[in-house]
Order: C-alpha cells, then sequence, then structure tokens
C-alpha cells in the first residue's frame, strides 16, 4: 500500500502543477481586446469583436464608442459610431474626415464579409 499511496500523491502533484503552469501561461487580453468585447453590438458579435480588436489598436483622435454589425439572411452591415465632440486631442474637420475614412477601411480589412 505504501507505494500505491506514492504513486497517488505523485499524480497528484503533477495535475496540481500542470494546473498551475496552465494558469501562469493562459493569455491576458490587450486593452484593445477588451474594448472590442465591452463596445460590441448586434446579432454579429464575433464580427463586431473582430473589428473592434482592429480598430481599438490604435488610439484615434475621435471617440469611437461602439462597433455593431448585424446580419440579415446574407448581409452584413456593420457600423462604427464616433463621438463628433469629445476628441482626444484636437483636429481640424478635414483630418477629422480622414479619419472616419481610414476606420472605414480598417473595419472591412477586418471583416471583408460586410457589405456596408
Amino acid at each position: 500500500m505504501p507505494i500505491l499511496r506514492k504513486v497517488i500523491n505523485a499524480l497528484a502533484f503533477l495535475a496540481i502543477a500542470t494546473q498551475i503552469t496552465s494558469v501562469a501561461y493562459a493569455h491576458s487580453p490587450t486593452v484593445a481586446e477588451l474594448d472590442a468585447g465591452a463596445r460590441a453590438t448586434g446579432n454579429r458579435i464575433d464580427v463586431a469583436e473582430r473589428i473592434g480588436d482592429s480598430i481599438f489598436r490604435t488610439r484615434w483622435a475621435a471617440q469611437v464608442s461602439q462597433i455593431s454589425a448585424n446580419a440579415l439572411g446574407k448581409h452584413v452591415i456593420v457600423g462604427v459610431r464616433v463621438w463628433g465632440v469629445k476628441f482626444h486631442h484636437p483636429i481640424s474637420r478635414g483630418e477629422f474626415l480622414n479619419e472616419v475614412a481610414s476606420l472605414i477601411r480598417t473595419a472591412f480589412a477586418a471583416a471583408p464579409e460586410a457589405e456596408e
């Protein structure tokens, strides 16, 4: 019996060590991933989060508050809500329009299945 007890203790130790090691190497989400999850809406959350993860990797002058993705049949429609008054730093109207265009390009690059 003492040998069986040693084997059980050794197996228990290995099981605990494996769990501790896997927790230590668990994936810590990035700020972009956290923002993407918190700001995603619609019936295609997976698409909204993918777009958000891509968009929130950049600190835009305009405040991006929400990414929505909705499917209707085979169509996927995406929305990127941007505050036009709460900027992270001052920008001109032209810079704002360029930033909106960049947000749209980033959204389509992250979700090529989106139609509009």
